[in-house]
C-alpha cells in the first residue's frame, strides 16, 4: 500500500518506519527536508520523502500527523489532493505550548477535520492515544500483550484498512464505532493515553459506556 505521511515528526516518523518494515511504500513529508533525508536514509525498505503535496498525491492512505495548530495552513496547501483519500487523523487538540485546547460542546479535532476536507475524503481517527515512546518501544509485543490502538470512523471498509495498518505496525486495533464516539479517545477521554492490551482496553471501554 502507498502511504503518505503528512507530518513526519515523532509520531509520523515512527509509524512510517514501522509500515515500511511491514512492506508498505511510504512517502514522508515535513518542513525540514534535511531531517527527512536522514530519516529515509536510515530505513530499509521503500521509503522516500518530499513535500506535503507530494505525500498527499502519493498516498492511497494519508497519515495526518501535523501539530493541531498547523492544521489550517497545511490543509490550504494539500486539500485539493485529498479528494477521495482515506485519512488517518492522528492529531490531538494541543496548543503550541502543549496545553489542551478546550473544544466547543459536540466538537472534536476529528469532526473539525471532516468539515474542512473535500466531501469525498474519509477520516478514521487512530494513533492519537499513545505517546511516541510507546509506539517506538512497545510495538510487536507477543500477541496477547500488544498495546491497543483505538480507532473510530464512519466507513467499515476504511476501518478495516486502518485496523490492518495497526496490526502491521505491531499493535492491536480496537474499533469503538463511528466518528461520533471520537471524544472517548481524544484528550480527556477515558481511552486517551492508556497503554493497555486489548482485553483490558475493552473493559475500559465498557466501563466508560456504563
Amino acid at each position: 500500500m502507498n502511504i503518505g505521511i503528512i507530518g513526519s515528526g515523532n509520531i509520523g516518523g515512527t509509524l512510517g518506519t514501522l509500515w515500511t518494515s511491514a512492506g508498505h511504500s511510504v512517502l514522508f513529508s515535513g518542513r525540514d527536508q534535511g531531517k527527512l533525508s536522514t530519516l529515509v536514509n536510515g530505513i530499509v525498505g521503500n521509503a522516500r520523502f518530499g513535500t506535503a503535496a507530494d505525500a498527499a498525491r502519493f498516498g492511497d492512505v494519508i497519515l495526518f500527523a501535523v501539530p493541531y495548530t498547523q492544521t489550517d495552513a497545511v490543509l490550504a496547501e494539500i486539500s485539493a489532493s485529498l479528494t477521495g483519500k482515506l485519512i488517518i487523523d492522528a492529531r490531538n487538540a494541543y496548543s503550541a505550548s502543549f496545553s489542551v485546547i478546550e473544544m466547543p460542546a459536540g466538537v472534536t479535532a476529528a469532526s473539525e477535520l471532516v468539515a474542512t476536507l473535500p466531501g469525498s475524503a474519509r477520516v478514521v481517527k487512530a494513533f492519537n492515544t499513545q505517546p511516541t515512546q510507546v509506539l517506538k518501544q512497545q510495538n510487536h509485543l507477543p500477541e496477547e500483550q500488544r498495546i491497543t490502538i483505538v480507532i473510530a470512523g464512519d466507513g467499515a471498509e476504511d476501518k478495516q484498512i486502518v485496523a490492518q495498518l495497526v496490526t502491521d505496525a505491531g499493535f492491536a486495533p480496537l474499533d469503538i464505532g463511528d466518528l461520533s464516539t471520537v471524544a472517548l479517545q481524544e484528550p480527556g477521554g477515558p481511552l486517551y493515553g492508556i497503554a493497555l492490551p486489548l482485553e483490558e482496553a475493552k473493559k475500559r471501554l465498557s466501563q466508560a459506556r456504563g
